[in-house]
């Protein structure tokens, strides 16, 4: 089949040029150490099948730890890799990303998205976002998701984040309210009798420190175009003070960037239907999903609602000829699914070690269409991220003035073309459907 022209060229010429990746960040990601935990985990103890799974586990978190203490002292990057995959945490390797292929492809790729229904959109996500050995130690992230700072989690191209709420003890607490603050916590909520125990919180990082990162981010030359999604997981045990205090910080650190339910209808669920050109015409460029809570909290949060499904078994996922059977009586059209994985020692000593999402699978999960598909320890000229780009052809599009159109190959994936090129035109008629024409020609014949 012949290309399809499409006017993508100045948004294409207007991002930096491709650099590959210097060989110290080639280096760090194709460290001897990377599936060490993989191999030790798959061998096992054949008598104690979960034995092995746990231990190998458990020397790895032990790993993460020396780490993140490592990186608070004035070393060198190399100096703290991690023992079991060789991985350091490195704001170069973060820049040296930002300047390939890859990263362009995803940026001009979640544009294309801009016009359909969320139902139908792909957000790249990370699973617990804040939850990072990036920041200062805290009982909760000595066992983190994460390894990247919620800011470098953006800068790779993650749009779609996730912030766990607590409300509990901080020194930044007011009286009014017992000395207790909205803090970022990756615990779980426990009813002790008439109180509630958030297991695992200690003095953790607070929301509107998140936020601000969150914020800076989009403020950032060169992202005033881009939108997130903040899934928020509401763990504030319903309490009116704690979800006043949330909302009021959504509302100092974000405001008029918040694309805000309806008035009239707190907690709205999330806009399926919609488009994000919609959703953010006026000017809104973050939309919040999470748990209902009562009070303002409402006016500033979507409810994820009954056409929302979420795993956190998201690794070992079928060929997309399998996509029908993964998962029972649920059309991939009309929900919207996340799918994750949970790479912490907490997770593996309680139900053993979930599978992790991997390159396949991700490829996978993109043509059978989940939408947020959730990744942990994140790293810069990670595949995965790769695996995300169904538009752009591998070093594509370049940065050439005279192809400032693209054309769509044989492959189904796009290339840069001259835009005096005659190529077939990709049309769509009065009932919204999408035709080839047999006549061909210039781009400039295709509003005719």
């Amino acid at each position: 089949m012949r290309g399809w022209m499409l006017a993508v060229g100045l948004a294409a010429a207007a991002l930096t040029p491709a650099l590959s990746p210097t060989a110290s960040a080639q280096d760090a990601v194709d460290a001897p150490g990377a599936a060490l935990v993989e191999i030790c985990t798959e061998v096992g103890i054949p008598a104690v099948p979960e034995l092995g799974p746990r231990t190998c586990r458990t020397f790895d978190a032990g790993s993460t730890l020396f780490a993140q203490v490592c990186g608070l002292l004035p070393l060198p990057p190399e100096a703290c890799a991690n023992a079991t995959d060789g991985r350091v945490v490195d704001s170069s390797l973060v820049d040296a990303y930002e300047r390939t292929w890859v990263h362009r492809a995803l940026r001009l790729q979640s544009r294309y998205d801009d016009g359909e229904p969320l139902l139908n959109s792909l957000w790249a996500h990370t699973h617990n976002s804040f939850n990072a050995t990036a920041y200062t130690p805290s009982v909760a992230n000595l066992d983190p998701n994460q390894r990247y700072s919620l800011a470098d989690q953006l800068r790779m191209g993650i749009r779609a984040v996730e912030l766990d709420l607590h409300w509990f003890l901080h020194p930044a607490g007011s009286a009014a309210n017992g000395g207790k603050a909205v803090v970022l916590c990756h615990g779980k909520s426990v009813e002790v009798g008439p109180t509630t125990v958030h297991v695992g919180c200690s003095l953790d990082r607070l929301f509107v420190d998140g936020l601000q990162e969150l914020r800076s981010f989009l403020a950032a030359p060169g992202n005033e175009d881009e939108v997130v999604l903040l899934y928020l997981e509401n763990q504030l045990e319903g309490d009116p003070a704690a979800h006043a205090e949330a909302a009021a910080v959504i509302e100092r650190v974000l405001g008029d960037l918040v694309v805000r339910p309806p008035g009239g209808q707190p907690c709205a669920e999330m806009p399926l239907d919609s488009t994000t050109d919609a959703l953010t015409a006026t000017r809104g460029r973050v939309l919040i999903v999470g748990n209902c809570g009562p009070g303002a909290w409402g006016t500033w949060v979507h409810e994820r609602g009954p056409r929302w499904s979420e795993s956190g078994s998201g690794g070992s996922y079928p060929a997309p000829s399998g996509c029908a059977a993964t998962r029972e009586n649920e059309a991939y059209d009309s929900t919207w699914i996340r799918l994750y994985e949970d790479s912490t020692w907490l997770s593996a000593m309680v139900g053993g070690p979930s599978p992790a999402i991997d390159v396949d699978d991700v490829r996978s999960m993109v043509r059978c269409g989940v939408d947020m598909i959730g990744f942990d320890r994140l790293e810069p000229f990670d595949g995965r991220l790769e695996a995300l780009v169904w538009s752009w052809a591998p070093e594509e599009p370049l940065d050439d003035p005279a192809r400032g159109c693209a054309a769509r190959g044989t492959d189904g994936r796009f290339r840069m073309a001259g835009c005096g090129d005659a190529k077939a035109f990709a049309c769509r008629t009065a009932d919204g459907a999408w035709t080839v024409p047999a006549s061909e020609g210039p781009r400039a014949d295709g509003d005719a």
